[in-house]
């Protein structure tokens, strides 16, 4: 353990390569956001279906909330193969 700790202070501290350090702190955010989500959410339950309330917002016609999904879910899947071209 306190090998990787000293490459990590290493890399963020001593070396003055930016893409390390880029490619470091990006790792720590991606690592440790679920954490934070889990621990932030955790116990919280939504309610759906014919248990849907108006405390958690106005609420939306089934419809209109599939096409936002679909609508959504067909942007990225178009995004990332024209990002592939």
């Amino acid at each position: 353990m306190a090998v990787y700790l000293q490459s990590f202070c290493d890399v963020l501290f001593v070396q003055d390569d930016i893409a390390k350090k880029v490619d470091l702190l990006s790792g720590l955010i991606i690592g440790i956001s679920p954490l934070v989500h889990l621990l932030l959410v955790s116990g919280i339950n939504a309610p759906y279906g014919r248990y849907a309330s108006a405390s958690w917002g106005p609420p939306i016609e089934g419809r209109l909330a599939w096409f936002l999904q679909v609508k959504q879910m067909i942007s990225n899947t178009i995004s990332s193969m024209i990002a592939k071209c």
